[in-house]
């Protein structure tokens, strides 16, 4: 038997392109994790917001960002120009993202309620419109960087690693804040500092990335009808798996982060904002930490055993980590808890890298099937259900704590009951979601060897139409 010809060397993404995709990705994702980890902190703890209205404007951020998303990718692989696909929209998003993070924390001083919930509100959703703008563009960019089925987990790593780094510091913003003698002053300094970062940051791929296929895309590919495209998309099998696992892992994880907040503030701390707020930044470091090895670790184990296996054996891992919460979490052993986060933050930061990656190689097989090239609508659907499942587990999650019996006016005396069920839900909501991705991905059917034989079939038409 004829041995198999050996694969042809990947193509390497440059350095420097590699650093803009990534620095792109820490400013556009950077500005929602800030703002995901101060809400509750900075609207309930600091100004008494109903935690109920600070979950409604988690999940109308996540639902208006959700449904901007594939409007803007269209957008994208539609452009046409001598900038290109990608570069004038990045232009144009950067400044509105940078301003309006700062605008979100600069409300008056005195401001509380209604007025602050609407406030709030607004600004929020100008800002999830600059980033939707932002992502879809960076997104289709980062699809085509790499044709080789390892390069893409490479790009995408490096991507999360540059994310992660900044989240790292994110989750000292509060902490910090309250070591400011006026804690108003101190949040808006601290704003305006992020936002210079995001600005300088979102101006490096315009400038060291590339658009790689858009001048075969431009001289051969027509204006993409929307409609015809969410068909195609509905006929490819690969993708609606990956979507479907990622919007559970997404479902299940943002069902239990409040609870986890609120559990830390008003259980493991009994209301002690000061103690709970040091342990909220430990724990935060601690996921970020996890993940940014994780990357590393289940980047090399990709390697050996696919993206498939490894995308399974993260949620395997985020699946053992919930379920250990219910004894983690516990008042007269508060660093227990840390260990939760290390399992959870490793976990959901590999299958996001991983979808990432295993999101190109799906983009090529369409392009085989159908013909046609649409990164950035890939892209902006992957990011739609991922938002979905935010806006839907954040606006759950605060109907839930509702449900139980949680009240922050009782502060540290919440009722036993109530606690209870709060340490099960936590526990249950991200074990649900890492057990669907994996029974999800289980007859994903795009592997290495069928990647490569992909891409060499997309080569040869190009080298053909090109002749």
């Amino acid at each position: 038997m004829t041995a198999p010809p050996p694969s042809r060397p990947e193509p390497s993404v440059p350095a420097r392109e590699k650093l803009g995709l990534g620095l792109g990705f820490a400013a556009s994702q950077g500005a929602t994790n800030v703002v995901y980890v101060l809400s509750h902190q900075v609207l309930n703890v600091m100004f008494g917001l109903n935690p109920a209205l600070v979950t409604l404007i988690g999940a109308a951020q996540r639902i208006w960002n959700a449904l901007l998303d594939p409007v803007f990718g269209r957008l994208s692989d539609n452009l046409r120009g001598p900038l290109g696909r990608r570069r004038p929209l990045l232009l144009a998003a950067i400044v509105p993202l940078a301003a309006s993070f700062v605008a979100m924390w600069w409300f008056p001083r005195g401001w509380g309620g209604l007025r602050l919930f609407a406030y709030s509100l607004a600004a929020s959703l100008l800002l999830y419109t600059a980033i939707s703008l932002y992502s879809s563009a960076l997104g289709g960019l980062q699809v085509e960087a790499a044709s080789g089925y390892h390069e893409r987990t490479r790009v995408a790593a490096f991507m999360q690693l540059c994310f992660l780094a900044f989240t790292v510091a994110a989750q000292w913003v509060f902490p910090l804040i309250q070591g400011f003698a006026d804690p108003v002053r101190g949040l808006r300094e601290l704003a305006l500092g992020a936002g210079l970062f995001f600005l300088a940051a979102g101006l490096a791929p315009v400038w060291l990335a590339r658009d790689r296929l858009y001048a075969w895309v431009a001289a051969r590919q027509g204006r993409l009808r929307f409609g015809e495209r969410l068909r195609a998309a509905r006929r490819n099998p690969p993708l609606l798996r990956l979507l479907a696992a990622d919007g559970a892992m997404s479902l299940g994880f943002y069902l239990s982060s409040a609870l986890g907040f609120y559990l830390n503030y008003y259980y493991i701390y009994a209301g002690d904002v000061k103690a709970a707020a040091v342990m909220q930044g430990v724990l935060g470091t601690a996921f970020q930490l996890a993940a940014f090895g994780s990357v590393v670790a289940f980047r090399q184990l990709s390697f050996r055993i696919g993206k498939r296996r490894a995308f399974q054996l993260a949620a395997a891992c985020h699946f053992a980590g919930a379920a250990a919460k219910l004894w983690l979490f516990r008042p007269e052993h508060p660093s227990w808890q840390i260990f939760a986060y290390l399992a959870s933050g490793a976990a959901y930061a590999a299958t996001e890298m991983f979808s990432l990656s295993m999101l190109a190689d799906v983009v090529d097989l369409d392009e085989l099937r159908t013909g046609v090239r649409s990164e950035a609508l890939h892209w902006s659907l992957l990011s739609w259900v991922d938002k979905l499942g935010g806006a839907a587990g954040t606006l759950l999650s605060g109907l839930l704590l509702v449900a139980v019996g949680f009240d922050s006016r009782l502060g540290g005396a919440q009722s036993a009951r109530c606690l209870l069920l709060m340490r099960v839900l936590y526990a249950a909501c991200p074990a649900g979601g890492a057990l669907a991705a994996i029974a999800l991905l289980a007859r994903f059917p795009v592997t290495e060897s069928s990647a490569r034989a992909v891409r060499d079939e997309l080569d040869l038409r190009r080298a053909a139409a090109a002749g």
